[in-house]
């Protein structure tokens, strides 16, 4: 998949080159392409903004500039791309519209700023690729940089070898490591370490996530289910908790709120 982003702030999406997302870049899943839209100005301030018509407040991005921005992003052709426009009055961008993404072949993000860029441009490019404006939830952001760093997240991960576990799109229920702690106000949490109880605790950690992403967003139910598996064992006797730690002496430092048996 290729992801060209047009913005005024480039070094926004520094981001774009760490963790999964970088990894899946140097392993050549995914191409990223920051373009500046000043790039395309032709005045002395390169100036991409201007005030509205019919007066009013703020100012609106000019069309001329992203015009020509996305035919020097989309070339002599466009097959597979589609325009995605952030913009609160967008479509709601759902775990199902993440997935439709991330089957395109290329991906153009226009990163509006201050009023919104002037309507005639997602008028003109419809007559060569789809556009869809996309809201990431009811709230107003400052501009489209962030709400394209959320939807290029969202995508990346669905993305063959970016992301290894099927069931990772689902909601996680509370999640514990296996280990035995105890904290200072005297509650013991103890996990058993037989394969018995890992793999009840697997079955019961895998049904709540299931039930919670039902509940909560069920656009993540919908992806294949995790496996099932065998009938667990019985479990074998818990064994004894350890003794609490000895005190501190006087005058010793602090130890943590949490200690590790």
């Amino acid at each position: 998949m290729k992801v060209d982003i047009i913005t005024i702030f480039p070094g926004y999406f520094s981001p774009l080159g760490v963790s999964l997302l970088g990894k899946a870049a140097e392993r050549g899943l995914i191409e990223f392409a920051v373009h500046d839209l000043r790039s395309w100005a032709h005045d002395v301030h390169r100036s991409v903004d201007d005030t509205p018509f019919g007066g009013g407040p703020g100012m609106v991005m000019s069309p001329v500039p992203w015009g020509e921005a996305l035919d020097a992003v989309l070339g002599s052709g466009s097959p597979g791309t589609r325009l995605v426009v952030p913009t609160p009055a967008g479509v709601q961008f759902q775990q199902e519209t993440a997935a439709t993404y991330s089957r395109m072949a290329h991906l153009v993000f226009a990163c509006g700023r201050y009023e919104g860029i002037d309507a005639r441009f997602a008028d003109e490019a419809r007559a060569r690729v789809p556009v869809d404006e996309v809201s990431v939830g009811d709230y107003v952001l400052s501009g489209g940089e962030p709400a394209v760093l959320v939807m290029i997240d969202a995508i990346s991960r669905l993305l063959p070898g970016v992301q290894g576990e099927v069931k990772s799109h689902m909601l996680k229920s509370d999640m514990y490591k296996r280990d035995m702690v105890k904290s200072d106000m005297g509650q013991l949490l103890c996990f058993a370490s037989g394969t018995g109880w890992l793999r009840c605790l697997g079955a019961v950690t895998a049904a709540l996530m299931l039930g919670i992403t039902v509940w909560l967003a069920p656009a993540g139910a919908q992806q294949p289910a995790p496996k099932k598996d065998k009938a667990p064992p019985p479990p074998a006797a818990q064994k004894a908790a350890p003794a609490a730690p000895a005190a501190a002496a006087p005058g010793a430092a602090p130890q943590s709120a949490w200690v590790k048996l």
